[in-house]
């Protein structure tokens, strides 16, 4: 080889290493005991400034500028300034332009005075929530603090909150302090993911629902599966299945459902029920069977087969010779179905039989042939009760769902009647199956269009929990 052919080929080599194509992992010291995260972090700039008080505020308008992310000696542009008075807070209200999971970082400017002015942040999905304070309407620091004051560092920059939000107020807490900020920026914090599933039709309203739908799971999926980015912030199994659904169809396969669905395991024994619910240990046999149909892991399967052995059993001693269950604990589907404990009893009945009826099948594939056939017996005597619904379109979709009543009836005499009345963010899921296995894909769409369009005209779902987020 010439010379001049391997001075060039040594030089390459230096600037594919200086780029970081070749580049080993960060060398981390060895006393610390570190894990690489599986989030990654987005700075998003405000969008626009949607309210201001009053008074008290000059050059809001600067905070729109895209941020250095860096406090300088000498900027140029003049920081927003707030100041409050005993008789009227000074505040802004600024728009990130979409529902978001992470923080806010603010900094400031070079200051005569080192006071470290207290600021009051509060996160908000609508501004309205921004406007309220917590421990009034409703409003909490539940899980996430989304109302606080923290003060502010001298010529330096602070990252506040972990919360799910789109607008956040910044306002002067001290009337005796004013606050100079020169930057704001939002961290963005989410698994950068693929979206490998599309949807699309000639219904712009159903585009953005769905499209709206998959970045709510998606900001979800953080270290485990959350049921919501602002509360609970936990993993509940049951919320878990939709969103179990969500994400086989849009991301494929992701560890954050094994991890969460492990973590639930880990810290429940068997003799006890899955968040205290005994639905939802119940779903977590049935999330277990639809992600091995979705990717064939029986490895991971097996791994669950001493667990799953003790909780088939554990159910299926809950019903009695005359096939009715007896399940304690928590008796819960959704929250609509909660005052209606007939409705709940209804739904309780048919999931247990399609519970059962996957462990056979589980437990089948895993060679354990008598707790398959425990399973199949239990199941074929709990079928024969078909127990009143009382109204509930919750415990009626199960009942559809588990083959116990034929659907286009219960489609005309009650999942329809109403359209969106009743319908939950969890069991709402249901229902439309339930619909659609009636043939009644009218009415299902329509109470898509109408339940979670009403996102964008300002009359929420009614449930305990944040299930969309439109932009």
């Amino acid at each position: 080889m010439q010379p001049t052919t391997l001075a060039m080929l040594r030089a390459l080599l230096v600037l594919t290493l200086a780029s970081g194509t070749l580049a080993a992992a960060t060398q981390l010291p060895a006393t610390l005991r570190a894990t690489p995260s599986p989030m990654r972090q987005y700075h998003v700039a405000p969008t626009r400034i949607v309210w201001q008080s009053a008074s008290g505020v000059q050059h809001a308008t600067n905070l729109l500028r895209a941020p250095r992310g860096q406090s300088v000696l000498n900027d140029p542009v003049a920081p927003c300034v707030l100041r409050s008075t005993p008789e009227q807070p000074a505040g802004v209200v600024l728009d990130f332009g979409a529902e978001l999971h992470g923080s806010i970082e603010l900094f400031t400017p070079l200051t005569p005075e080192k006071n470290n002015p207290p600021v009051r942040l509060r996160f908000g999905e609508s501004v309205m929530e921004c406007l309220t304070p917590a421990g009034t309407r409703g409003a909490g620091n539940d899980h996430a603090m989304r109302d606080q004051v923290v003060a502010l560092p001298w010529l330096g920059s602070i990252v506040v909150g972990q919360s799910g939000f789109r607008f956040c107020l910044i306002e002067a807490a001290d009337p005796d302090r004013p606050v100079a900020i020169s930057e704001v920026r939002a961290i963005l914090t989410l698994r950068d993911l693929p979206y490998l599933g599309r949807f699309a039709c000639d219904d712009e309203r159903l585009n953005r629902i769905w499209a709206t739908g998959a970045w709510t799971v998606h900001l979800n999926m953080q270290d485990y599966l959350w049921d919501g980015i602002k509360r609970d912030r936990l993993v509940w199994i049951g919320d878990m299945h939709p969103e179990t659904s969500t994400i086989a169809a849009v991301f494929g396969f992701n560890d954050v459902v094994p991890r969460s669905l492990d973590l639930t395991r880990e810290v429940t024994p068997p003799t006890e029920w899955m968040n205290g619910i005994s639905s939802y240990s119940m779903w977590w046999v049935l999330i277990h069977e639809q992600w091995h149909l979705h990717y064939g892991d029986t490895a991971y399967l097996r791994a669950q087969q001493p667990y799953l052995e003790v909780l088939l059993k554990r159910l299926a001693a809950t019903v009695g010779p005359d096939g009715r269950e007896r399940l304690d604990g928590t008796r819960f589907l959704d929250w609509p179905s909660s005052p209606n404990p007939q409705g709940v009893t209804a739904g309780l009945q048919a999931l247990l039989v399609v519970t059962l009826e996957s462990g056979q099948r589980l437990m089948t594939l895993l060679g354990d042939e008598a707790t398959a056939r425990l399973c199949a017996d239990t199941a074929a005597r709990a079928r024969q009760v078909v127990p009143a619904v009382n109204g509930s379109k919750s415990g009626a979709a199960l009942l559809v769902l588990a083959d116990m009543l034929e659907a286009r009836k219960t489609a005309n005499e009650l999942l329809k009647v109403g359209g969106a009345k009743d319908v939950s963010t969890f069991y709402g899921f249901y229902v439309l199956q339930a619909l659609a296995r009636a043939g009644e894909m009218d009415a299902a769409l329509d109470i898509i269009s109408t339940y979670w369009g009403r996102c964008w005209t300002g009359a929420p779902p009614r449930s305990g929990k944040t299930s969309t987020s439109i932009g």
